[in-house]
């Protein structure tokens, strides 16, 4: 009757378990990475929701466009309702994000810079929480949006939209809310797939889960 296992064939089972663990250990920590970006863009969602909502109560303002959340480029609705760092304005912003540094996915440029962001009410501020959060208005057709950029790990890596990179559009009831289908996320100014638009909603509509 043979009891235990021979030298070899411990040697081969680690071997194996090795073998195992080298292929399939990526793509757990690529997985629990993502699971981390959702997770902090959850939280700041909610933050921004709920920030928003403050607002509108503390202006006494049926709306946002009736507050003066973007007298002073949105800078004390950020100190007011967040934990800011630091505060940055117009030409000063990459001092919080350069979005040079950006990419794609797909390692392409990202739409967003700096420089095409309207000056006067452009203003972000690294928080607390790691995260930056900028407020600014886009305009595209004629039509004017009131938006929030989120890098949800600040300055750290990957510095890839739709990784740790979104925009988010704040509806004029202060509700935040993914890009609509209407203004063609998937697909915005020539970009196809996901991007730095389109990524809030694909995570949104996918109950919080980034399966891109």
């Amino acid at each position: 009757m043979k009891k235990g296992f021979t030298l070899s064939e411990v040697l081969i089972a680690l071997a194996i378990i090795g073998i195992v663990a080298v292929l399939t250990l990526p793509t757990f920590l690529q997985k629990h990475q993502r699971n981390v970006f959702v997770t902090q863009l959850k939280k700041n969602y909610a933050d921004l929701s709920l920030a928003f909502q403050k607002a509108l109560v503390d202006g006494n303002a049926p709306s946002v466009g009736e507050t003066n959340i973007f007298q002073d480029g949105g800078e004390t609705f950020l100190k007011k309702y967040f934990k800011v760092v630091d505060t940055c304005k117009n030409s000063d912003t990459t001092r919080c994000i350069d979005f040079s540094k950006y990419r794609t996915i797909g390692d392409g440029p990202i739409y967003i810079t700096n420089d095409m962001l309207d000056e006067e009410s452009f203003t972000c501020s690294n928080l607390a929480n790691g995260s930056t959060l900028c407020l600014t208005t886009l305009a595209e057709g004629g039509d004017s949006f009131t938006c929030a950029i989120v890098d949800v790990n600040g300055a750290k890596d990957p510095n890839i939209a739709a990784r740790d990179l979104f925009v988010m559009l704040v509806d004029n009831d202060g509700k935040v809310v993914p890009f609509p289908s209407s203004d063609n996320p998937y697909g915005r100014h020539g970009y196809s797939g996901v991007n730095e638009f389109s990524g809030f909603q694909y995570i949104y509509d996918d109950g919080w889960q980034m399966n891109y």
